[in-house]
């Protein structure tokens, strides 16, 4: 058994999947530990061709997977499907790995660890700025063994970026599938498993480097109001996958969850807030009565005042929002 998988969901990246690539083999103390999946997701540009090349030169460590295209999704369900690692990760080909924090994740791996979940430091590196943003960086000081009281306390969110997860948590018990042919399915791929971790181990070390600010990305303002739609349904499938499994979690884990979804709430609320549809007052309604599914859910000072006023002074809130976050 390799010691990582690394699942690489690709859609028309020829921009950017060689330096996704050459990021995970460099160190050749290492490359025949990795599962390398490269998941080209219907890709109609030179995606397929640079991957090729790879393979071609690593044949051991790097597999191409062709599939129609179903959303990033199902490049990660394919993935999980197919990886042979104890452990697994997810990177988005437009991002890339530092190598020295693989390197050191693979010896750890290596050495035997056991935990379900490891998480480590990343960096976002946008566009338009020359100097990295450093995310989680020796966030528990000397602490290695951390738990959820700890994220909670801390009020941290284990993002795609930062977890690795043993392979059999999704493998062995997770029969639900990531959302396919949507956006922000993340979300679901790093919630999804909390009900089964029973351990984590954190590494202070940078492994993932996060690139932001491109135009396509879903994470980006204008793109993230087109699809604010299928944000909400991810909301609904954390509720669903919460109310099915709810006798799973602990009660550290299962307020992690609520805050995390509480979290992603929010977001969707604001982008309401923002927006300049006619039917907002509506859309807020919605996303409130859906809220009310998850039983013991905490929302923010505002979103609690829009529910207990049946967003009767809905305007009102509103236009303070937007004239504090200058969305004339």
């Amino acid at each position: 058994m390799k010691a990582l998988s690394i699942i690489v969901p690709a859609y028309n990246v020829e921009h950017y999947i060689e330096k996704c690539l050459s990021s995970l083999v460099e160190n050749e103390e290492i490359i025949d530990s990795l599962d390398i999946l490269v998941i080209n997701d219907g890709s109609t540009d030179g995606t397929q061709a640079k991957v090729k090349k790879y393979v071609e030169r690593y044949p051991n460590s790097i597999r191409l997977i062709n599939k129609k295209n179903g959303g990033h999704g199902s490049g990660i369900n394919k993935g999980i499907e197919l990886m042979q690692g104890k452990y697994f990760k997810v990177l988005d080909s437009d991002d890339w790995f530092d190598n020295k924090g693989l390197c050191r994740l693979v010896k750890l791996i290596e050495s035997g660890i056991n935990y379900d979940m490891i998480l480590s430091p990343y960096y976002e590196i946008w566009e338009n700025k020359t100097s990295p943003i450093s995310v989680w960086d020796n966030i528990f000081k000397d602490k290695s063994e951390v738990t959820f009281d700890d994220l909670n306390r801390n009020k941290l969110t284990a993002s795609l970026q930062v977890i690795t997860l043993k392979s059999r948590i999704f493998q062995e018990n997770i029969s639900r599938k990531i959302d396919e042919k949507i956006s922000y399915d993340d979300v679901e791929y790093y919630l999804f498993p909390i009900p089964y971790i029973e351990s984590c181990y954190y590494i202070n070390e940078y492994i993932y480097n996060y690139r932001l600010g491109l135009d396509t990305q879903s994470v980006n303002s204008d793109v993230f109001q087109r699809r604010r739609n299928m944000h909400y349904k991810v909301i609904e499938t954390l509720i669903e996958y919460y109310n099915y499994n709810k006798n799973l979690f602990s009660n550290s884990a299962r307020l992690y969850y609520h805050k995390n979804v509480a979290r992603e709430i929010e977001i969707n609320s604001n982008l309401i807030l923002k927006s300049n549809e006619k039917n907002s007052k509506n859309n807020m309604k919605l996303l409130l009565e859906l809220s009310t599914k998850l039983n013991g859910i905490v929302l923010n000072k505002k979103l609690t005042f829009l529910k207990i006023t049946k967003c009767r002074l809905y305007d009102i809130v509103k236009f303070v929002y937007r004239i504090k976050n200058k969305h004339f």
